[in-house]
């Protein structure tokens, strides 16, 4: 999850810069970001059944590798098109690898609880969105 949650912070950061280079429009790049959600919604619905039959750390990794991937295809892009595969790409890795593994880690290792930490790791996420992307720009 912490990578997945660096990743979608400096997202915020570099998605200016990325419409500068590309000559997006500010609609273009906001729908990077919702292809991004939508994408993260499709995948938190299909991968739920498959870490019961592949197990939480495979299905963990193979969201950082989407994840890397992703951001490694709009290092490279030079189009729009290309901006919305990665998109696509990252958010499925986000999906797949944000709250529901650390739900599922979460209930293991709290039998008591487990819906504070779960909350507590919620909210530590929402405030690093918040706090980190001015520190990192400078």
């Amino acid at each position: 999850m912490l990578l997945s949650t660096a990743m979608v912070i400096l997202f915020s950061i570099f998605l200016t810069p990325l419409m500068k280079s590309l000559q997006l429009s500010s609609s273009q790049g906001s729908l990077l970001v919702s292809i991004q959600n939508i994408s993260s919604m499709i995948a938190m619905l299909v991968v739920s059944p498959l870490y019961k039959k592949i197990g939480v750390c495979k299905i963990a990794y193979a969201a950082g590798l989407l994840l890397s991937f992703g951001y490694f295809i709009y290092s490279q892009a030079d189009s729009i098109i290309q901006c919305h595969l990665a998109a696509i790409i990252t958010g499925l890795g986000f999906g797949a690898g944000s709250l529901i593994p650390v739900s599922i880690l979460i209930s293991v290792w709290f039998h008591k609880k487990g819906g504070l930490a779960l909350g507590m790791a919620s909210a530590c996420t929402g405030i690093a969105t918040i706090i980190f992307p001015p520190i990192f720009s400078k």
